[in-house]
């Protein structure tokens, strides 16, 4: 049975949905116009049979296309919805980057501050947030944890390669992260969960992380080093390192009865930052409120 927010989500998409196709229908039936009428010119000497079928695909092939963007853009719409109410119903700003740069409703007039946060460039502060040839985000959130002020939002990277053939091609890799300007008591530093092939060569994947100014350090718990990567500078001060993953901390990350279901955690000058692979949706709502406990667990672990 779905959850009430998937079902509420699947409402609001086909709602948005109608709206879109409304929209685009009269292009649609211009575009089908146009290249129907010249593809009936092209392919007039080939008989009437050629003309009405090959006609037809095209007015399919251009319905089904419009009918997808359409489809995708009503998500799009209909998640951003969802994540503004959401903040409205619990105290926190909203800006999409789509969305209308109106004057904030209420809760917001009396949190200014709040309102400033999700308005303002996101930094790029830690190395993910300055992965890629290209980055943005989406669906920003700014409120307060633990008296910290915190923003949440939808970021995507993209990368730049080339296949066999030469052709470029374009990647995207979406996060949701949570970011906090906080004095943490190790800087640089960075917590990665391992992935599967990382557990599997974690020699190899500690050589990797130790290319640059970055190194991985093996704690004393096993199950924490099979689990988790911490890379700090070179010159990291170990004791303090050591003080703050102590043995209670490296037992609980190991067998996952501590933190949030995170895969990142990274520490740059100021900046405390907290990512999960995946995006917010209006469906899964619930990652807002992970991301938040994930926050106040950074915090009161790192700073």
């Amino acid at each position: 049975m779905a959850s009430a927010p998937d079902t509420t989500y699947r409402a609001r998409r086909a709602v948005e949905m109608r709206s879109h196709m409304r929209k685009t229908i009269t292009w649609t039936v211009v575009a089908i116009v146009l290249f129907g009428s010249g593809f009936a010119i092209v392919a007039a000497d080939s008989g009437a049979v050629v003309v009405v079928g090959g006609t037809a695909v095209l007015v399919v092939i251009i319905i089904a296309c419009a009918a997808y963007l359409a489809w995708q853009a009503a998500g799009t719409r209909a998640s951003s919805t969802m994540i503004s109410d959401w903040a409205a119903a619990n105290g926190w700003a909203y800006w999409g980057r789509d969305a209308p740069d109106d004057q904030a409703p209420e809760p917001f007039e009396s949190r200014f501050d709040d309102y400033m946060l999700a308005h303002e460039t996101f930094p790029e502060a830690t190395p993910l947030l300055r992965k890629g040839t290209r980055r943005y985000v989406t669906d920003v959130l700014a409120g307060t944890v633990d008296g910290v002020a915190v923003r949440i939002a939808n970021h995507c990277y993209e990368t730049e390669t080339y296949d066999s053939d030469g052709t470029p091609v374009t990647s995207y890799t979406h996060h949701v992260v949570a970011l906090m300007s906080q004095q943490p008591k190790v800087t640089p530093l960075r917590l990665v969960r391992r992935s599967r092939l990382g557990k599997a060569l974690k020699g190899a994947d500690d050589h990797v992380a130790g290319i640059g100014r970055m190194k991985a350090v093996d704690l004393e718990n096993r199950s924490f080093n099979r689990a988790f990567s911490v890379r700090v500078a070179d010159d990291a001060d170990m004791v303090l390192l050591y003080e703050m993953f102590d043995p209670v901390l490296q037992e609980r990350l190991g067998n996952g009865t501590v933190v949030p279901e995170v895969d990142l955690v990274e520490v740059e000058g100021a900046w405390l930052m907290v990512a999960d692979g995946g995006t917010v949706t209006g469906g899964h709502l619930d990652r807002i409120e992970v991301m938040e406990e994930a926050a106040r667990w950074a915090i009161t672990t790192f700073v």
